[in-house]
């Protein structure tokens, strides 16, 4: 995979991340900001013109956009690198506001699933440890 193409995957994840809870938070956009800024994770693209897509996306549906976010993670197939790198910046997208929402919660779990499932690398149990109490929720808001 093309650094650039996965750079588009991260960008997107982390928009969407921003996003399924309803309201895209200032804090979140910054967090968002600050990895462009830090890393080499979003290098290469045109942040306006790829959080436009995101957002076209997500204004027609955010759970067809997400859906179809990760399909192609799970199509493309990511290595461990990647995995964890996208999962980690995705978790600090969702706690930027203070709080991870439920929806974030189903998102990070649906991605860890979809991660776990093609992948058979033995340290995505590690994922768990990156995140801690996001992926063991008691009862929050109907969730077991």
């Amino acid at each position: 995979m093309k650094s650039v193409d996965f750079s588009r995957l991260v960008f997107r994840g982390a928009v969407l991340m921003s996003a399924c809870d309803g309201d895209i938070a200032d804090s979140e956009l910054a967090e968002l900001e600050a990895e462009s800024s830090r890393s080499s994770l979003l290098d290469g693209l045109d942040i306006a013109e790829e959080f436009q897509r995101a957002k076209v996306d997500i204004d027609a549906s955010v759970d067809v956009a997400i859906e179809r976010f990760l399909n192609d993670v799970k199509r493309i197939g990511l290595n461990i690198q990647q995995q964890t790198n996208l999962v980690r910046l995705l978790v600090r997208i969702a706690r930027a506001d203070g709080k991870i929402e439920v929806q974030e919660r189903v998102f990070l779990l649906s991605l860890i699933e979809t991660l776990q499932g093609p992948a058979s690398d033995d340290e995505l149990g590690a994922f768990a440890g990156l995140v801690g109490p996001v992926f063991r929720p008691t009862s929050v808001d109907g969730l077991p």
